[in-house]
């Protein structure tokens, strides 16, 4: 009895690893397993275990002659136990095309026996046949087309917007960028944008292109047309907008009242820069001018002097400041009389000097 006991604890810790691979799979699911070339379909990869879900390797799958953008990555729901990854996939060309096998590895460690456990799990590939477009039309789905006339009445010259929006199903990537072609009028079209959403487990597509015009008189605008292969009923539709007219009200503003603001404004601009470039000059000139310049011109000039007689001469001006009296006679006696009186030069603040000069001069001409 023990034996059988024994050996039925061997056989299941032996067995157990696998008992757990066989409890995880990985599963493809395609929204259309026969698309037109160009037409998107979704490839939903699930991992599924019946415990949650323990570390597992980045999940890298490859597509050859496939477009492939992921949509989803790794959402875990179900409490972990539910790993999904959706991928937008556009086929290339018509005929067999295959999807490959993928795969992705998982560790799990059981919380009671601590057996852990490197698992691998795969799903096998999948031949999926490309069925072709007609000759000339380039793009398959199911669309609807809505425009917006934001201001069909409006005034000279001012915009009016057009919004253009094909949504439904299907490769808007392929939709080329729509051209009103009108001469007598300024159109700016805006670059188209192009997106994919999921709403649920159906993938939505939406292509939008916005033109703004104006124009100073009324005029209609052509429908556009769009050409496609609707897969629902496997013919070619064309959808075409409806006729558009925008009504222009009033008169165009003339060309003086628009730019006199402008003239106006360069005017007063130029008068600024003209008395701000008079201050500067006039500031300079009252910079050369002014008293610190020339007490700076004297100091030097006396220090250059090549004798008395020299520093008499440029100090004979300033006679009548009672400052410069005493060093007029001491070089009196050193020029006239032989004296040898040395004179402390650094030491006289000139500034001063020659301010009160200009102070009683002024006040003199005054």
């Amino acid at each position: 009895m023990r034996a059988t006991l024994t050996h039925k604890i061997f056989w299941f810790t032996l067995l157990l690893p696998f008992t757990l691979q066989a409890a995880t799979t990985l599963r493809l699911t395609l929204s259309n397993p026969h698309p037109y070339v160009g037409e998107p379909i979704l490839a939903t990869y699930t991992l599924h275990g019946d415990h949650p879900i323990g570390n597992r390797d980045p999940f890298r799958p490859t597509f050859p002659g496939w477009w492939s953008v992921p949509m989803v990555e790794a959402n875990t729901t179900d409490g972990g136990r539910t790993i999904r990854w959706i991928y937008r996939l556009s086929p290339q060309r018509s005929g067999t095309l295959l999807l490959p096998e993928q795969h992705v590895s998982t560790t799990y460690m059981d919380p009671k026996t601590y057996a852990i456990t490197r698992q691998r799990h795969a799903v096998s590939s999948q031949t999926l046949t490309i069925r072709p477009l007609p000759a000339g039309v380039t793009i398959a789905g199911d669309f609807h087309l809505t425009e917006h006339f934001e201001h069909n009445t409006t005034r000279p010259d001012a915009p009016a917007t057009l919004t253009l929006t094909i949504e439904g199903h299907g490769n808007v990537d392929d939709i080329p960028p729509f051209d009103l072609n009108r001469t007598d009028a300024l159109i700016l079209a805006s670059k188209p944008t192009r997106t994919y959403v999921l709403r649920g487990e159906t993938l939505h597509a939406r292509f939008q292109q916005t033109f703004t015009l104006v124009a100073d008189h009324t005029l209609t605008l052509h429908p556009l047309e769009f050409t496609y292969f609707h897969t629902p009923t496997r013919l070619t539709q064309i959808l075409r907008t409806a006729p558009h007219t925008l009504t222009i009200h009033g008169t165009r503003r003339s060309t003086s009242a628009v730019w006199c603001p402008w003239i106006y404004g360069g005017i007063g601009l130029l008068i600024g820069i003209l008395i701000t470039l008079l201050a500067i000059a006039l500031d300079r000139y009252r910079r050369r001018t002014q008293n610190p310049s020339a007490h700076r011109s004297l100091t030097t000039r006396l220090h250059r002097a090549r004798d008395d007689r020299a520093r008499y001469a440029l100090l004979l001006p300033y006679a009548h400041e009672k400052k410069v009296q005493p060093l007029l006679r001491q070089l009196e006696k050193n020029i006239f009389e032989g004296g040898r009186e040395t004179i402390d030069w650094k030491g006289i603040c000139w500034r001063e000097i020659v301010e009160e000069t200009t102070r009683g001069g002024s006040r003199q001409g005054a």
